[in-house]
């Protein structure tokens, strides 16, 4: 499920971050986006081991899971649905600020929502020949 999902936000998300930025700058705006993902991964699955360990430690009175038996199943379960239901309130939550954001609105020089204008690109180019020069 984890896996459709980010399969069906990643794609949208990052052409709408593009599509923001000038041709020059996609380099570094995608750096910045694959950053911030990998930030939020890392960060959801550490606060979800945080939830699962607290729970676990109160619940069981501080027993271990090196050696796992039946008796620690009520435990185990227990904070692994809480941190499941974080991760749920936390998406909920995700869901209602992009929805909040809006229509996406055409940018100039976006991924072909507008064209640019010829005189854009021929400053462009005579810029990148200008560096390359130097």
């Amino acid at each position: 499920m984890v896996g459709i999902g980010t399969g069906l936000f990643i794609s949208p998300n990052s052409t709408a971050a593009m599509s923001a930025i000038s041709v020059n700058r996609r380099g570094i705006a995608s750096a910045a986006v694959a950053t911030a993902r990998n930030l939020g991964m890392v960060t959801g699955v550490a606060l979800a081991g945080l939830i699962f360990s607290s729970v676990f430690n109160e619940l069981s009175h501080g027993l271990s899971l090196k050696n796992y038996s039946d008796l620690l199943e009520p435990f185990f379960m227990a904070g692994f649905h809480r941190a499941m239901m974080a991760g749920a309130v936390i998406a909920l939550a995700g869901s209602v600020l992009s929805y909040m954001r809006g229509p996406d609105k055409p940018v100039t020089g976006g991924l072909g929502v507008m064209k640019y204008p010829e005189a854009v690109l021929k400053s462009d180019v005579k810029e990148e020949n200008k560096e390359n020069r130097e």
